[in-house]
């Protein structure tokens, strides 16, 4: 059983959809899977395939300018990250400003 298939049931709606939105093949997105460990790449959240909990749904980040796929992270992560337009100074600049007023995580 692939990695795909082991986390998100297989479903072939899902992988129809995945691989016309995002050109990736059921492959690149088992290797996407196990590069993460099956969480999200910047909070860590263990990423769910089949839930209808948003903050737990899976989201394949990719870049709006190129359309090149950059890895899977959870709704909030991926959310966050096109708030800040996609600017990794704008990131820059609010993990400064957490840290200046003694924000701690």
């Amino acid at each position: 059983m692939s990695v795909y298939q082991k986390h998100a049931g297989y479903d072939t709606r899902k992988k129809y959809a995945i691989k016309h939105r995002y050109n990736i093949s059921t492959e690149q997105l088992e290797n996407l899977v196990e590069r993460s460990g099956g969480r999200c790449e910047i909070c860590s959240t263990t990423l769910e395939f089949n839930t209808q909990e948003r903050n737990k749904l899976f989201m394949i980040d990719h870049c709006h300018t190129s359309g090149q796929v950059r890895g899977l992270l959870c709704h909030p992560c991926n959310a966050a990250i096109g708030l800040f337009k996609d600017s990794i100074p704008n990131i820059e600049n609010a993990a400064r400003y957490l840290k200046k007023n003694g924000i701690q995580s």
